[in-house]
C-alpha cells in the first residue's frame, strides 16, 4: 500500500459531483478512493454490489445505508453505455442525482469509511454539509464506530456548533478555530 492509499479526502464540494450518469471507463480511479468530491462514488458501489471480493464491505454497507436515508442502492449500465445509481428512500426508486443533498453529502463519506485502507487517515470536510443540527451524534457516531472498526484515524472539519457538541459527548478531541 503506498502513501497515496493511506489518506484520503472528502471536500465539502462533494454535492457538485452528481449526475445523471457516469462515465464507464475511469482511467485514473484510484483504487480504494470515492474522490474528493465523491465523484467514484457510482462507480465503486458498482464494484462493491457485484463482486465477490467485496461481500463484506457490502455487509457494512447494506448496514450503514439508512444512515444516508437510503433502503436500498443499485448501479447499472444504462442504454447509452454509461453507468446510473438508483437509491431507493421513503419505498421509492430514483436516479441518486434526485436523491436530496442530505443522501449526496453522507453516502460519500459513508462509502470512504468502508473503501479506505486500514489504519489510513480519512479527512472530511464541512461533515455538517446538508446535515440538521440534530443529526449531528448519530452521524459522528457511526462515523466513529467504522473508524474504529477499520483502525482509520478520522479528522472532522464542521462549521455547525452542533457537531462539536455532539463530538465532546462521544469523547473525541474536539479544535476550535
Amino acid at each position: 500500500v503506498g502513501l497515496k492509499d493511506k489518506f484520503y479526502f472528502i471536500s465539502g464540494r462533494r454535492l457538485a459531483a452528481w449526475k445523471y450518469t457516469y462515465e464507464t471507463h475511469v482511467d485514473l480511479m484510484p483504487a480504494t478512493s470515492v474522490g474528493p468530491e465523491g465523484q467514484f462514488t457510482a462507480h465503486h458501489l458498482s464494484r462493491i454490489l457485484t463482486q465477490a471480493a467485496y461481500e463484506r464491505v457490502r455487509e457494512m454497507l447494506y448496514a450503514y445505508l439508512p444512515l444516508a436515508g437510503v433502503e436500498d442502492v443499485r448501479v447499472g449500465l444504462v442504454k447509452s453505455g454509461r453507468i446510473a445509481m438508483y437509491i431507493k428512500s421513503n419505498g421509492l426508486w430514483t436516479n441518486a442525482y434526485n436523491a436530496g443533498n442530505y443522501t449526496k453529502a453522507v453516502l460519500p463519506v459513508l462509502l470512504q469509511l468502508l473503501l479506505a485502507n486500514p489504519s489510513s487517515a480519512v479527512f472530511v470536510d464541512d461533515a455538517d454539509l446538508a446535515v440538521p443540527a440534530t443529526y449531528a451524534e448519530r452521524l459522528l457516531g457511526a462515523f466513529l464506530e467504522i473508524a474504529r472498526a477499520r483502525d482509520l484515524q478520522l479528522v472532522v472539519a464542521a462549521k455547525e456548533p452542533a457537531f462539536a457538541a455532539a463530538a465532546e459527548r462521544l469523547g473525541l478531541d474536539v479544535v476550535s478555530l
